[in-house]
């Protein structure tokens, strides 16, 4: 303590100057990477805008005046609130989902009311029916919105589950910090589960927990409804970080991987063997029978007349059934069990750009390039044909020509085709890329062994990677010949060959999977060969472990994948064509016999035919037919729509949230479905419409 007022002014300045200076550490640790993780600077700005309320949130707290909650639906409700975080209560949510439904039920009270009291035209009872049930429906969507959102971040998060727990295991070999571990993982994940846990990591630095167990017994917490396995693979970690026994901590350490990798096998077990009577019946019932049932559609608008028909044939194919099929296909999605599904880092080819070589120079062109001039020229015929219809004196024809047919069928395949085209071959090259790296992912634990082996003969770290880049069969071999090129050519150490800016094997092959694993091995590296030949060989058994699960997953889900497929590529097309072309042909046999009707009448006086065959004519309204053009126009949309729905649904239980993959399979179902379509939808009608003109009915 200072004795006098001097050394008191002494010592005040340079408390002032210390407070400074600690003030500018602070201010200066906060903009450090290093200080906390690489990531955290990334994480202060995801932080930031996750303090925002959500849409959502912020209606709940507005329109929730009162509380209430049904009771069965509460714990789901909670569950799937503490998982996302929301800033709100369960009993909110009903409230909320009442709110949204009456606003729905006013629109829809003025929307068909409006017809009574004013001039409008009343609108079609099938729409009044749509209108009067749009607000039931929007209370039971809003009511299972959080149920949704919380479905969603766990397919978000399937990755990074499993290689959280894979990473810590790695981590803990070496040093049994549970913290460290935490870190470590947070720093070398992506997407939901690494917002998670660097979130974990901020609120035990800012002393919200008290210690790491704490953070990680309220977040598994929140896990425990939705991904058991998850949860029991971090106790056993958490258990693991006790162990006094090297050796039993790796015992406990592979026990972690394989509980949860058990786990989730055995879930897509079950999921698989119930997965087909649903997709049987999404077949059947929401796909074929409707389809079929086009073929109807000429007969009934004659026997009814009208031209409300037609709307009904719109609002059935284009807006209902593709409802009632992603509905059914949401439903089912939302039982696929969470799996291990690698994404590749950043690519360094972006989608929707076409590389070829030109004179010896390669070019990147916009897929737009191609794709916005294949649609201009397609969609010529057809466009110039419904000007006519809609703005000249043409119309839609109940007996077309071959021709006239062609251009009005030639509207959907001149869509469906060049966005096929576009969405194609502007994701394939990317994907194709993507996959080339997942595929060294799963070839990735045959190099660690034989890394670790060359290792592990006391071999320096550069014959072991020369070792390992033998094999140049696999996929994987590209990456260890680059990192042996840049050590012996370069002269780069290990990991600088790995991670270098401007020529380390990472830049050109951007896996976040093969690049931690190469980073745990140059630490190893460097506290010796045999610590790195047992780093190499322990992951390799845990990476063999994972890919071995996964193919099994693929293999039980692989008849019902194949169902989807072919129903997407061959199946539905080819009905639908076999539909419009009958359908067709159909029209065209009662517009040709109201002719041959009418026609015998004036010669004969109406002797020509029998009573009964012209009672059963003059019954039909041949004029209210549904022209083949209409019928081809509306099933092609809905052939596209179900292109959409179906190579969704494919990606999606194949290998989980995978948008460039999902679009690339819409793309080729498209281009391979319209095609079929048009081309039977063509041929049945000019083979049997032919017949029909040559008998005269």
């Amino acid at each position: 303590m200072p004795q006098d007022d001097e050394d008191l002014g002494e010592w005040i300045d340079k408390m002032e100057r210390s407070k400074k200076s600690l003030s500018r550490d602070l201010e200066k640790s906060e903009g450090n990477l290093e200080s906390f993780s690489r990531e955290y600077k990334q994480f202060k700005e995801e932080e930031k805008a996750a303090q925002k309320k959500n849409w959502y949130e912020r209606l709940a707290s507005r329109v929730s005046f009162f509380e209430f909650e049904f009771d069965d639906m509460r714990e789901d409700h909670e569950n799937a609130i503490n998982l996302l975080d929301y800033d709100i209560s369960p009993g909110q949510i009903a409230p909320t989902a009442l709110f949204i439904s009456v606003v729905f039920l006013v629109i829809s009270a003025l929307i068909v009311i409006s017809p009574m009291v004013t001039s409008i035209p009343p609108m079609p009872m099938i729409f009044q029916i749509f209108f009067l049930l749009l607000p039931l429906a929007s209370f039971f969507y809003m009511v299972k919105f959080p149920n949704l959102k919380a479905w969603q971040k766990m397919m978000r998060s399937s990755e990074g589950l499993i290689l959280s727990v894979l990473y810590m295991a790695i981590y803990m070999r070496s040093n049994p910090s549970l913290i460290g571990a935490l870190k470590f993982a947070a720093d070398h994940l992506s997407g939901p589960v690494a917002r998670d846990f660097r979130l974990m990591l901020w609120k035990i630095d800012m002393r919200i927990y008290n210690n790491v167990r704490e953070a990680l017994d309220d977040y598994l917490e929140r896990w425990q409804p939705y991904n058991k396995g998850f949860v029991e693979a971090f106790d056993i970690l958490e258990t693991a970080s006790y162990e006094g026994s090297v050796e039993q901590r790796n015992e406990q350490l592979a026990k972690a991987v394989n509980e949860l990798l058990g786990s989730t096998k055995d879930k897509m077990d079950t999921f698989a063997r119930n997965l087909k009577m649903p997709v049987m019946a999404l077949h059947g019932l929401g796909i074929l029978l409707p389809i079929l049932g086009i073929i109807m559609f000429p007969l009934i608008s004659a026997f009814l007349g009208g031209s409300n028909v037609v709307f009904y044939l719109v609002f059935t194919y284009n807006v209902l059934i593709p409802a009632v099929v992603y509905f059914v296909m949401s439903n089912l999605l939302n039982q696929r069990p969470v799996s291990f599904s690698t994404k590749a880092g950043n690519i360094n080819r972006e989608p929707g750009v076409v590389s070829f070589s030109l004179f010896g120079k390669e070019l990147n062109v916009s897929i737009y390039f191609f794709s916005v001039p294949l649609f201009l020229g397609m969609m010529y015929l057809p466009a110039q044909h419904l000007y006519s219809i809609f703005f000249g004196s043409a119309s839609f024809s109940i007996s077309p020509s071959n021709l006239v047919l062609f251009k009005e069928i030639m509207f959907p395949l001149a869509i469906g085709v060049p966005v096929g085209f576009h969405l194609f071959i502007g994701y394939r090259s990317y994907v194709k890329r993507q996959k080339e790296i997942v595929e060294m992912e799963r070839e990735l634990p045959n190099a660690l062994y034989s890394l670790g082996h060359s290792l592990r003969k006391g071999n320096p770290i550069e014959r072991a990677v020369k070792k390992a880049a033998e094999d140049e069969q696999l996929d994987i071999s590209k990456v260890f010949s680059l990192i042996y090129r840049n050590i012996t050519e370069s002269k780069m150490t290990f990991y600088d060959a790995v991670f270098d800016e401007r020529r380390g094997a990472m830049r050109a092959y951007t896996s976040k999977l093969i690049g931690t694993i190469l980073e745990i091995i140059s630490k190893s590296a460097k506290k010796g060969t045999e610590i790195a030949a047992k780093a190499s060989l322990n992951i390799a058994d845990y990476l063999e472990n994972i890919s071995d699960t996964q193919k099994k997953l693929e293999a039980l889900l692989d008849e019902s994948l194949s169902s989807v497929r072919f129903l997407a590529y061959i199946l539905a097309p080819l009905i639908a064509g076999v539909a419009v072309g009958m359908g067709g042909t159909i029209s065209k046999a009662l517009y040709t016999m109201s002719e041959y009707t009418n026609m015998s009448q004036n010669v004969t006086g109406g002797q020509g035919l029998e009573a009964g065959s012209a009672g059963m004519v003059s019954m039909l309204d041949v004029e209210s037919v549904i022209p083949p053009g209409v019928l081809a126009i509306v099933v092609g949309f809905y052939l596209l729509e179900l292109s959409g729905l179906v190579g969704t649904l494919y990606v999606r239980l194949k290998s989980g949230h995978h948008p460039a993959r999902r679009n690339m399979e819409i793309g080729r179902v498209l281009i391979l479905s319209m095609i079929i379509f048009t081309t039977i939808a063509l041929v049945i009608f000019a083979m049997f419409g032919g017949i029909i003109s040559g008998v005269g009915v």
